[in-house]
């Protein structure tokens, strides 16, 4: 198998998930409840819940759910960032900011608020705010509508206080409230926010456009004490120069070591790229691949997805197993993956 690697520029600021996904996704396997999963400036660990899928994965944002046996029963975990009007300056400030919009931008024909509170919280001592909503789910069959109870929190970026991360959870069901299980592990999803360095620093910046013109030893030099201070995203960038070169020494050991680092904050591409030098080094240690591409995979990265189906398909160091190359070929393909949607039209 050829891996296919990411270029350095595109690191940062490629949707490391679904972009060109296909309209419709598909509901994707998490087979590592509670890992850490990267977001553009801010790491939150997968719902630590069991039978968990995902609806979709971005860089600031995703959507993951379990649906229970019950009809119209089911839990959600969502994960929403975005910038707002203006910065804030202090938690009391983002809730009043908040108390404007709250529940308000729902559809009032597919989604009704019944009761709402909300009040600032310490969390790691950033500005934030913890809510819960009750409502009803006017979109389900039948002539009731379904309750929906949820909890949340919400947090301004200390270094952007303009950019707010929200982490929720809900559950739809035939009876008002949250389960004491949901509530067990939806409180370990959204305790677990936690905000990196912005992605778009000077510094990022400028190793990467020293890295395109060539320049890798002085892309490295300059990440070094980021990567020193223990900075993923700095690790992320130096893997991938010490893995391609960009004018340094090509050192896959030193590159390991960094997509390492930057792993333990989950950033897919380091998942990935871990995958690939497993996979395509000497010796080859091809279960070893298959854990970090599953882990990539979680989060819907196609690469890892493809390369799965690519492993499974010709029992590659596992055994064979068409069924499971055809699952992964198909969430490769509704993902974006261009070659995945070739194989799959029988090109």
């Amino acid at each position: 198998m050829t891996p296919t690697l990411i270029p350095a520029a595109a690191l940062l600021f490629a949707l490391s998930a679904s972009a060109q996904a296909q309209d419709t996704p598909l509901q994707n396997p998490v087979s590592a409840p509670g890992a850490p999963w990267a977001f553009w400036g801010f790491v939150v660990n997968a719902p630590d819940a069991p039978d968990l899928v995902s609806q979709f994965k971005a860089l600031t944002g995703a959507a993951l759910g379990r649906k229970l046996p019950e009809p119209n029963h089911s839990w959600a975990f969502t994960v929403a960032a975005e910038k707002i009007d203006k910065a804030v300056s202090s938690a009391d400030e983002l809730l009043a900011y908040m108390a404007e919009r709250r529940g308000k931008k729902s559809d009032p024909l597919r989604f009704r608020v019944i009761n709402l509170k909300e009040q600032t919280t310490a969390h790691r001592d950033y500005w934030c705010t913890r809510y819960t909503m009750l409502g009803e789910d006017l979109s389900v069959e039948g002539p009731n509508a379904a309750p929906v109870a949820l909890a949340g929190l919400t947090c301004a970026h200390p270094d952007q206080p303009d950019f707010i991360v929200d982490v929720s959870y809900s559950e739809k069901s035939g009876a008002s409230g949250i389960s004491a299980e949901l509530s067990e592990s939806g409180e370990k999803f959204v305790s677990s926010l936690r905000f990196l360095p912005l992605p778009d620093r000077a510094e990022i910046l400028d190793a990467l456009k020293a890295a395109k013109a060539g320049k890798g030893v002085a892309a490295l030099a300059m990440l070094k004490p980021l990567v020193d201070r223990q900075d993923t995203q700095a690790a992320m960038v130096a893997g991938e120069i010490l893995l391609r070169g960009y004018g340094a020494r090509k050192d896959p050991e030193a590159a390991r070591r960094m997509f390492e680092l930057a792993a333990k904050d989950g950033h897919p591409i380091a998942l990935y790229s871990l995958g690939v030098i497993y996979e395509t080094g000497t010796p080859r240690y091809v279960l070893e691949a298959l854990k970090w591409f599953r882990l990539a995979a979680d989060q819907r990265n196609n690469q890892a997805q493809l390369n799965l189906a690519i492993l499974y398909d010709r029992g590659d160091g596992v055994p064979r197993d068409p069924v499971e190359a055809a699952k992964w070929g198909r969430y490769a393909a509704n993902n974006g993956n261009p070659r995945a949607q070739q194989l799959l039209r029988g090109r």
